[in-house]
């Protein structure tokens, strides 16, 4: 064996059993919590502290250093020769708190059986100070807002007895393998991995049932005019207009008396058609019961749906001279034919009481429209009306 080897492994011994000696030392101090985790991480930081300096390790409460303690922080390291740690000390350095030359590990103690209160969660400040490994022992005092030591304020620090470690030793042969430990909780979830190919179509299944019938959807709205259409082929003309205005010596009075226009004729059974002064037209009544009639035409177009926009009649003769009644929102309106003949596009007709919505083009004159006091009568008159001559 060469003299380096044995050099080698005799300080390798030294450091081991320099660091049993410190834990047992920290045990009968006390500070039993630390276990072997001091010892351990405190070995496996010599390597490099012979270059990096002293490397300390100092013991503090973890849950009022994270309350406490905020990034940039200083902390004062100070180093002793003695282990009440008074006097002078023989090294002083301030750290920031999150610094690279002072890290945090959090340790968590293995209470001992039936231990109460169980010990607390420490927080293990670890630094390398520019001191030199001095071969006696040093004691460590960490001052700072928020650092409450554990095991004691004035800490001994195993480093400084180890002394300068020696060259890496060979590994030594690789143990057996040990017991398969208890399985771990399993981990959260991981993300969802890309989506895969598209399998191939499956066979067409078999044609189910047909289902109920699902409710009616809602009425669609009045669609859109159509395009006018082609002009149609000239009318035929027209039968011979109605006798106009009879003469003034014959007139038709109400059961009162009272006079109500000139008498036109008696087209029908039971119909007298009157012209009426006010309207400038002919009106037609039931002469024993004076209710207002129709004759021969009782519509009336409208340019716009439900009876609305520009009333319009047919131009006949019974169209353009006759007083014509529809009802229209619950009142009876009344109407008679302009004079312009023109041909446009209807959408809705009253015929009588009610309203139609329906859209075509016709040929119409546009319908004036009549007050009830323009008839200067109202309906029904007093019955029966009798034909008799004018009393002027």
């Amino acid at each position: 064996m060469a003299l380096h080897e044995v050099i080698a492994g005799g300080l390798a011994a030294l450091v081991v059993s320099l660091g049993v000696l410190a834990l047992f030392a920290a045990l009968a101090s006390g500070q039993a919590r630390l276990l072997l985790l001091a010892a351990v991480t405190a070995g496996a930081g010599l390597a490099g502290a012979a270059e990096a300096g002293l490397p300390v390790a100092y013991d503090a409460d973890l849950k009022t250093l994270r309350k406490q303690v905020h990034l940039g922080d200083p902390l004062a390291f100070e180093l002793y020769d003695n282990p009440a740690c008074e006097g002078e000390p023989v090294f002083a350095e301030v750290l920031g708190a999150g610094t690279p030359a002072l890290t945090i590990e959090e340790v968590k103690p293995v209470p001992a059986k039936s231990e109460k209160p169980k010990p607390k969660k420490i927080a293990r400040l670890r630094a390398s100070l520019d001191f030199p490994v001095v071969g006696s022992p040093l004691y460590l005092i960490v001052g700072g807002v928020g650092v409450q030591p554990v095991g004691g304020s004035c800490q001994q620090q195993i480093a400084a007895v180890v002394g300068t470690p020696g060259p890496q030793g060979e590994p030594g042969p690789l143990g057996a393998t040990g017991p398969r430990g208890t399985d771990g909780p399993p981990g959260p979830q991981g993300n969802a991995g890309p989506a895969g190919l598209t399998g191939a179509s499956g066979p067409t299944g078999v044609q189910g049932e047909q289902g109920p019938p699902g409710a009616p959807g809602p009425q669609g709205g009045v669609g859109p005019i159509g395009p006018q259409g082609p002009e149609g082929p000239q009318g035929e003309v027209g039968p011979e207009g109605p006798q106009g205005a009879g003469s003034p010596e014959l007139v038709v009075f109400d059961a009162n008396g009272a006079e109500v226009g000139a008498f036109v004729d008696e087209p029908e059974v039971g119909k007298y058609r009157v012209y009426l002064a006010g309207p400038s037209a002919i009106v037609a009544v039931l002469y024993n019961t004076g209710a207002f009639s129709s004759y021969r035409t009782e519509t009336i177009r409208f340019t716009g749906g439900n009876c609305t926009g520009t009333p319009l009649i047919y131009p006949s003769p019974y169209g353009l001279n006759h007083v014509h009644r529809v009802f229209i929102d619950s009142v009876w309106r009344y109407f008679k034919g302009g004079t312009s003949v023109a041909s446009t596009t209807t959408n809705s007709q009253s015929t009588g009481s009610s309203c139609q919505n329906n859209s075509f083009s016709t040929t119409a004159v546009p319908a004036i429209e009549i007050s009830p006091d323009q008839l200067e009568v109202s309906f029904p008159l007093a019955a029966p009306l009798y034909i008799g001559p004018s009393e002027q």
